[in-house]
């Protein structure tokens, strides 16, 4: 839609949040967040099959609360949790990784030559 606005009805702010590198640029924040999400939780996944972490209420998942105890338990793969945390940090730390190379990539994008 703004694309196809003339040029004298544009304003600075609004021609720019509706560039392609800006929406890119954007999308690239959300899949550094997602990479960060990850890489919060996957300690809580690895934690499942042995719990030791201690968690908001001041005890450990063995004495009950661990969210993912109880998701792991009931689809029947706590045995592979740690598998899960691990390969959950992987991916997060991959994300992250790519979204950097992405923003850079817009960034390289929008300097003038």
């Amino acid at each position: 839609m703004c694309r196809n606005a003339s040029r004298s009805r544009r304003s600075g702010c609004a021609s720019h949040c509706c560039t392609g590198t800006a929406i890119l640029f954007g999308a690239a924040i959300g899949l550094w967040l997602l990479g960060a999400s990850l890489l919060d939780v996957a300690p809580y996944m690895y934690d499942a099959l042995h719990p030791q972490l201690m968690l908001l209420s001041g005890n450990t998942g063995e004495a009950g609360g661990h969210d993912w105890i109880y998701l792991f338990k009931s689809m029947g793969l706590l045995s592979r949790a740690q598998l899960i945390g691990g390969l959950t940090h992987k991916l997060g730390a991959l994300a992250v990784l790519l979204a950097l190379g992405w923003a850079g990539w817009v960034l390289r994008l929008q300097y003038p030559r």
